[in-house]
């Protein structure tokens, strides 16, 4: 508390500064914009931190604003793959933008939220699937492949069952569909095991 005090009565003075970026998909607290800037979208990932600009990571609505862009020239945003939360992987970790002066330009970041989970994925007579088969979710259309042994990575996993269609040739024998989900209890480690029965 500073300010003065009078008989009863008192005076507060409070100070804030840097900028607020108004969008179509809410308002957006930010440091002090400078000449341009970028409105960072993580598809609603929250804690996402930007390489080289310290203090910066989105909101919890997955928005942040990077200030000081130089203008009519190339600018690289990348996301400090190194403090990502454990829910959240990215398709891609940079993007490129050339700002006009004054402009705001827009960077997304596709984000799978989630937990990232290898799953042991075996066919009808609990033989791997085969190497290099493609796993597609049918809802999201994230797409992944079969590495060795039936393994699969796969990320944005909630406890909510997914449904998955994996392909390896073009006849009706060579594809299978399975469900997975992660428990509901919170996991303890940022990525967990699991296996499924694809039919």
């Amino acid at each position: 508390f500073r300010g003065p005090v009078y008989n009863d009565s008192s005076q507060y003075n409070y100070g804030v500064t840097g900028g607020v970026v108004i969008h179509p998909h809410g308002v957006t607290l930010s440091q002090y914009l400078g000449n341009a800037f970028a409105l960072i979208d993580a598809n609603g990932a929250s804690g996402v931190r930007i390489q080289n600009y310290p203090g910066i990571a989105t909101d919890p609505f997955g928005y942040a604003v990077v200030p000081y862009l130089t203008t009519y020239q190339e600018n690289r945003l990348s996301v400090d793959t190194t403090q990502l939360p454990d829910n959240v992987d990215l398709e891609q970790t940079t993007q490129f933008v050339v700002p006009n002066r004054g402009a705001m330009v827009a960077a997304r970041f596709n984000a799978n939220i989630g937990y990232r989970v290898l799953v042991t994925v075996s066919d009808r007579n609990g033989k791997p699937l085969p190497f290099g088969a493609l796993a597609s979710n049918d809802d999201t259309g994230q797409q992944s492949i079969v590495d060795e042994g039936g393994i699969l990575y796969l990320s944005g996993i909630s406890s909510k069952s997914q449904s998955w269609t994996v392909r390896w040739g073009n006849q009706a024998d060579q594809q299978c569909q399975f469900a997975f989900s992660t428990p509901d209890s919170e996991p303890t480690t940022s990525v967990l095991q699991g296996t499924a029965q694809c039919h």
